[in-house]
């Protein structure tokens, strides 16, 4: 982190958001991981009492428009949505 750069995680605001797929692997061309992530992203948003302004799922990366009300961070939550999501994922594979 650049020196003298402050995070501010508690300030209620909502936040953009991006993460990708590993190594930007279009994972969600394929409808069995598409489908997933809304419910990934629905038990995230009940676990932490988030407000999800808005998403869109593209073959490689999902921009997200959100907030969280509950005390976990932004990063917190975004970090147990992708875990939990690559776990799906994972006990999906065939």
């Amino acid at each position: 982190m650049p020196r003298g750069l402050r995070r501010y995680y508690e300030s209620g605001q909502s936040h953009f958001v991006t993460f990708s797929c590993y190594r930007r692997k279009p994972k969600f061309a394929d409808t069995r991981f598409y489908d997933l992530f809304p419910l990934c992203l629905e038990t995230m948003r009940l676990r932490f009492r988030m407000r999800i302004y808005g998403y869109v799922v593209m073959p490689e990366h999902v921009p997200a428009a959100a907030g969280c009300s509950a005390s976990p961070n932004t990063a917190t939550w975004l970090k147990r949505c992708t875990i939990s999501s690559c776990r799906s994922v994972s006990a999906r594979r065939v």
